[in-house]
């Protein structure tokens, strides 16, 4: 009889780290998602900047918002082509900011997230018992468009070692 409640009381405390598990679990896959995501979008606006000779020329100066406004129309798109947990990513144009506005070494910050603020956070599974019904979950990634004109920086001239490329 005894032996009944004893297991009773345990398997509460076992499922409740079982639940714990699968949401933890769930929260980092949807991070790694939104990872992906950044760096995908991250990448599509340094390839925009990239293309575009006006944007990228390897000289001085910063480069124009008609640059900024089309690295972000393409950082956009293919951003919300990834899924977090199902649900497209969202990624706005505030979500995407240029620390570096040289026409030298543009580069491209995007945070992706499923959030609250954004009207989209991810949903809890078994600790809706506690009372948290969902999670935020985001990721930054920055990328740096470089043109290969020859007329830019030397990536790599004075590297010794293939392991250590400076920039």
């Amino acid at each position: 009889g005894v032996s009944i409640l004893i297991i009773a009381v345990s398997m509460v405390f076992v499922l409740g780290m079982a639940g714990l598990g699968i949401d933890l679990a769930s929260l980092y896959v949807g991070r790694s998602q939104a990872q992906r995501a950044a760096d995908s979008a991250a990448l599509a606006g340094a390839q925009a900047l990239a293309g575009d000779s006006n944007c990228v020329n390897g000289g001085s100066g910063s480069i124009s918002s008609a640059c900024m406004a089309v690295a972000r129309q393409q950082a956009e798109a293919v951003g919300h082509l990834n899924l977090v947990a199902g649900v497209t990513t969202a990624i706005g144009d505030a979500d995407i900011t240029f620390p570096s506005t040289s026409v030298n070494d543009p580069q491209v910050q995007v945070i992706a997230s499923r959030d609250s603020s954004h009207n989209n956070p991810m949903p809890t599974f078994f600790v809706k018992i506690f009372g948290i019904t969902t999670a935020n979950v985001s990721a930054k990634a920055v990328a740096e468009a470089y043109s290969s004109n020859g007329s830019g920086p030397q990536v790599g001239a004075r590297c010794v070692k293939p392991w250590l490329v400076p920039n």
